[in-house]
């Protein structure tokens, strides 16, 4: 598909506030890409501003249904990622998406497999965290 068959197929996507936009191009450096944008308010300091969600790459051997399923990908993720930021539990985003991969294999390498289960943990989480 070309460019302009691929900004076709994606004018033909809705998905609420979320805009899909194609950057790049097809024989540069870093090739073509997917992203969504959402006009929206930044979650640490509450200030509007674009919202960008990760690039998803796009080949121009990609059939009409691979560029719809992964437009939908990149919804889906973008609003996993909303979620992520802003589900806290204890007051903490113990699921953040922004959390660095090097301490999350720190943490991992300091407490291992072992749950709450192995660890005997049964408090109720307000008597332990509050």
């Amino acid at each position: 598909m070309t460019i302009d068959e691929i900004k076709e197929v994606l004018a033909c996507i809705d998905c609420r506030e979320l805009g899909l936009h194609l950057n790049g191009g097809f024989g540069k450096p870093d090739g073509v890409w997917l992203q969504v944008w959402k006009a929206g308010a930044c979650v640490s300091t509450g200030e509007p501003r674009m919202q960008k969600g990760r690039k998803w790459r796009i080949s121009q051997h990609m059939t009409l249904s691979e560029i719809v399923q992964t437009a939908l990908m990149a919804c889906l993720a973008f609003e996993e990622h909303e979620v992520r930021e802003r589900f806290t539990y204890c007051d903490a985003a113990i699921f953040s998406p922004h959390f660095d991969s090097d301490d999350l294999v720190a943490l991992f390498k300091t407490r291992g497999h072992t749950g709450a289960r192995q660890r005997g943990r049964e408090l109720h989480p307000r008597q332990e965290h509050h």
